[in-house]
């Protein structure tokens, strides 16, 4: 039986120049909606004042090999997301990693053997996320 994960979460700080802490916090709210089909199925805590968004979220399940994405086709990836919102930046940390099979019905750890892929696909995850907000246009159309 393959080792579960040792390390419990992910965390990864972007800037996001010219931006202001208001303006982040709604752009992330709407690229979350977006992203993960609706906000409020997704969202548990959110306070604007403190710059603070809790969610939980589910990915396709990432692999880094042929041999692991032959193992792992029907699983996904579920995970706590935290948002804590500065001006002109952004801290998301990734927690609650868990692997979740949909044919079998199962739901587990992450292991060890996973963590990297795993890693890479929750903080390009952040990356898009990042990107998109600072391609936020305040102009009116």
């Amino acid at each position: 039986m393959p080792e579960a994960a040792k390390q419990s979460a992910i965390e990864d700080i972007v800037n996001i120049p010219g931006k202001e802490k208001n303006e982040i916090y709604t752009a992330s709210k709407i690229w979350i909606a977006e992203t993960f089909n609706s906000a409020k199925a997704v969202i548990e805590i959110d306070d604007k004042e403190m710059g603070l968004i809790i969610g939980n979220g589910t990915i396709k399940f990432p692999c880094d090999s042929e041999q692991t994405c032959l193992m792992r086709s029907s699983y996904n990836l579920r995970f706590t997301m935290r948002v804590d919102i500065k001006n002109q930046k952004i801290k998301t940390t990734f927690s609650n990693l868990r692997m979740v099979s949909t044919y079998y019905a199962w739901e587990g750890p992450l292991y060890e053997i996973d963590f990297v892929a795993t890693k890479s696909a929750l903080i390009d995850l952040n990356r898009k996320m990042s990107q998109s907000l600072l391609k936020v246009d305040n102009s009116t159309w």
